[in-house]
């Protein structure tokens, strides 16, 4: 899959909103599929997901963030751990390597 590059904090903005619609998509999925064990299992993981990014949409638009300074966001962990189980897995990896290291 090939992850759209943004140059600039809006363009990572609207990424990290991209991944919010997804991680609410996924949420609303689990709420129809009502008593799917499996999904249901996961449904707190994806609710702390979609709670931390959008913290880190509040603190990007307030201008609390700081790109490239080698910081992990809280998140990256448990994405790492459940990568398998997150959809979009690869667009929260990138969200996180950019928020580590920069625009390059």
């Amino acid at each position: 899959m090939q992850v759209y590059k943004p140059t600039t904090a809006d363009e990572y903005l609207d990424l990290v909103d991209q991944a919010i619609f997804e991680m609410d998509d996924v949420l609303a999925c689990a709420d129809q599929e009502g008593e799917d064990i499996d999904l249901s299992e996961l449904v707190p993981l994806y609710q702390y997901l979609v709670k931390e990014l959008r913290k880190l949409h509040e603190n990007l638009t307030t201008g609390q963030h700081s790109f490239g300074q080698g910081e992990t966001l809280p998140f990256a962990e448990l994405v790492a751990k459940w990568s398998m189980r997150i959809p979009c897995v690869d667009l929260l990896n990138h969200i996180i390597r950019i928020y580590r290291e920069g625009f390059k």
